[in-house]
């Protein structure tokens, strides 16, 4: 489903019509719209630091694994404020899920789904908030081939230790669907790394 607000594009994919079938389905509709509003809240902090720095919004997409940006190429941002546009968001989710914490005194659902949110994206995946924020710290100490070296080394990294989770879960009958479509989202996206 597409449509515009003012000059900005928003694209919401199949999939991600998809997930709230599934969670629906598994009377777990409850954490979906928690995801959803974390997902909203992870992008809005993206949205509105990129527009303080002078960032121009083409179009936003939503799919199963959350959101993402597409920004206007022509403008140009700092590497200072592209790392703090990248790990913002993330550190927002953790701070909610602190928050909740604090006032519970538990890990509720809401908890739950902000602390993974942003412990997924702080990661120095090369795609991940974290791996975007680890680029633009290391751009200029480093060329760009040192820079592929290192966030490919990461990525793959992670990649195994997250494949080994995913088959132990798996050979325990406790992995779940999102899992197994996150691993192999991670997967894939190797191929794609940019050197």
């Amino acid at each position: 489903m597409r449509f515009n607000i003012k000059d900005i594009h928003f694209n919401l994919s199949f999939t991600f019509f998809a997930v709230f079938l599934f969670y629906y389905l598994n009377n777990s509709l409850l954490i979906y719209f928690y995801a959803i509003i974390s997902v909203l809240v992870h992008e809005s902090i993206h949205l509105l630091l990129i527009m303080l720095c002078g960032g121009k919004i083409d179009c936003i997409k939503f799919n199963i694994f959350g959101g993402t940006i597409q920004r206007n190429s022509n403008v140009i941002i700092s590497d200072y404020a592209e790392a703090l546009i990248s790990i913002s968001a993330p550190i927002t989710n953790i701070i909610l899920f602190l928050l909740d914490y604090i006032i519970k005194c538990e890990i509720t659902d809401w908890g739950a789904v902000n602390i993974v949110l942003g412990a997924i994206n702080i990661a120095p995946y090369y795609s991940f908030d974290g791996g975007r924020f680890l680029y633009f710290i290391l751009r200029r100490r480093y060329s760009e081939r040192i820079l592929f070296l290192i966030q490919f080394t990461l990525s793959l990294s992670l990649t195994i230790i997250l494949t080994a989770f995913t088959i132990a879960l798996t050979m325990l009958n406790k992995s779940s669907f999102i899992l197994i479509l996150f691993n192999i989202y991670v997967i894939f996206s190797l191929f794609f790394i940019k050197s």
